[in-house]
């Protein structure tokens, strides 16, 4: 059996929203005490007093102030959009291994191109320009399991510093995910992140990125 504080710690760990609020000092915490108190008693397997879980919300307040924020500040260096985009996925086969392989020798890749290949743990991935397609398509002489026409990439660029801190992708995707924009891909490097997003989403998400850059 759990106590009262772990209870009500483990359920501000997953509610971010209420664990930002807290860190920013924005949080009621009388109302959310409320709000909270049936699954509290859930988890202690105890009955409760709104009382008790907002003293519990109190010292764990004094615990988040004493963290870093969950999003932390980040200044982009650059923000690249390349499209249309084409999001094309196959199952993982030693045929489509091989074709993988030789993929950027059998057809022309621009330099500058958004070209990016994954491979999963039974899919393989490749994103790139729309006007590719037909080639792809031919170089792996078998049938994707799905085809997204239409998309837009979207690369963003930051120093190594960042790269020790912790939530920097989390504080990117939120800014987007707040619009409800839904991603194909996330694609990362060491100093880039890219998102692979419907076209009609493009202007919301650019809006939203912009506000990191310097």
């Amino acid at each position: 059996m759990i106590t009262i504080t772990e209870a009500v710690r483990s359920i501000v760990l997953d509610d971010d929203i209420a664990h930002q609020a807290i860190y920013d000092g924005l949080l009621n915490l009388s109302a959310y005490a409320e709000k909270i108190s049936s699954k509290v008693e859930e988890r202690a397997h105890k009955k409760v007093q709104k009382g008790t879980v907002v003293v519990a919300l109190t010292r764990i307040s004094e615990e988040i102030n004493n963290l870093s924020s969950l999003r932390p500040r980040v200044v982009l260096d650059d923000l690249i959009i390349k499209m249309p985009l084409c999001d094309i996925t196959f199952s993982k086969t030693e045929l489509t291994r091989s074709k993988l392989a030789s993929l950027y020798s059998g057809i022309e890749i621009s330099e500058n191109a958004f070209f990016m290949s994954t491979q999963g743990m039974s899919e393989i991935t490749i994103i790139a320009p729309e006007s590719l397609i037909d080639n792809i398509l031919m170089h792996f002489e078998n049938k994707p399991i799905v085809i997204y026409k239409n998309r837009a990439g979207i690369t963003v660029r930051f120093a190594k510093e960042y790269l020790g801190v912790p939530n920097i992708l989390y504080t990117l995707q939120a800014a987007l995910a707040v619009h409800r924009i839904n991603f194909t891909e996330i694609v990362s490097t060491y100093t880039e992140f890219s998102f692979v997003i419907d076209k009609a989403d493009l202007e919301v998400a650019t809006q939203a990125l912009q506000k990191f850059q310097a």
